[in-house]
Parts: structure tokens; C-alpha cells; sequence
């Protein structure tokens, strides 16, 4: 179960390191950055067209290792420029660390797999090669820890790579 979701992962950074020329100073084709927080996370973003786009996200944390991946549907908010909001789904695969096994030995440890869900704002600086994103990203654990998780998402701050290859 967990090669589908890692070679899936290797296409999406094979994908967005080949930005492209856009010619609207409000959107971006390719973005890669973090977000910080209690749950650390590094994202990349490639937009597949400018309502739709492919988010890959490594989530780093003294308690786990995280991949998700996640498909997502953007919308223009009115006539604020360079602002939209976005929702979308995908899945992710994890794995406890021993911090966390030593903090929890009742509980089980293997790895976790499960659907995730995301929304949220999503804005482009004009002029500026940066995007500023605020979601949030529940997700289900089907294995492993099972459960609702609602921790995930929060603010990211990426560099946008069509700004550059212009």
C-alpha cells in the first residue's frame, strides 16, 4: 500500500520542478515551501490548470513521519485579485516514531494509512514570487492508530516558482 503513495509523491516533485511561463501576475504553477507548527510540514503545489492543482506534503514531527498527497479545486473570491479559496482530498501513509511508542505503549504502532480532506485560503502576492495559504486538513486514520485526526493544516508559506521562470 505504501509504494502507490510514494512513487505518487516522487511524481508530484518531478512534476512541479518543471514550472512554466503564466502570464497573470495573481497565479502560479508551481510552489514549494513549509508550514510550520506542531505538526511541521514541507509542501509542494503544481497547478494542473488554474482551478486545479496537486499538493504533496512531508509532515516532520518529534511524534511522526507523514506523506500526503491531495488533489484540490480552486475558486476566485469575487473580485479580490491574487485571492481564492480552495478544498480538495487525498490519502496519506505514516509511521510512529519511538518518541512516540515510548509516550503511548498501550497504543499501536504500526504505520497509518487514510483518506484526508482539506480547505482553505489560498492568496498570491503580485510582483512577489511568494503564496500564503491557510487550510485546515482532517483526515482518518483506517489503520494503525485508528481514528479522526483534525490537527493537521494551518499556515503555509511557499515560494512560487512560475514568478521565476518567467
Amino acid at each position: 500500500m505504501s509504494k502507490p503513495i510514494a512513487i505518487l509523491y516522487c511524481l508530484l516533485i518531478s512534476v512541479c520542478l518543471n514550472a512554466q511561463n503564466v502570464t497573470d501576475p495573481y497565479w502560479y504553477k508551481n510552489a514549494l515551501g513549509i508550514k510550520p507548527g506542531a505538526r511541521n510540514a514541507i509542501s509542494s503545489r503544481h497547478f494542473l490548470n488554474p482551478d486545479k492543482a496537486v499538493e504533496g506534503l512531508i509532515y516532520l514531527s518529534e511524534a511522526d513521519f507523514r506523506i500526503t498527497g491531495l488533489y484540490e479545486r480552486y475558486y476566485k473570491i469575487g473580485k479580490l485579485k491574487g485571492f481564492s479559496c480552495y478544498y480538495g482530498a487525498g490519502a496519506h501513509i505514516g509511521f510512529w516514531s519511538e518518541y512516540w511508542k515510548a509516550l503511548f505503549p498501550d497504543r499501536k504502532h504500526g504505520a497509518t494509512f487514510g483518506p484526508d480532506a482539506i480547505i482553505g485560503l489560498d492568496m498570491k502576492i503580485p510582483g512577489v514570487p511568494i503564496n500564503i495559504s491557510l487550510d485546515w486538513q482532517p483526515s482518518y486514520n483506517i489503520t494503525g492508530e485508528k481514528g479522526f485526526d483534525g490537527a493537521r493544516g494551518g499556515v503555509g508559506l511557499r515560494y512560487t516558482f512560475a514568478d521565476f521562470f518567467r
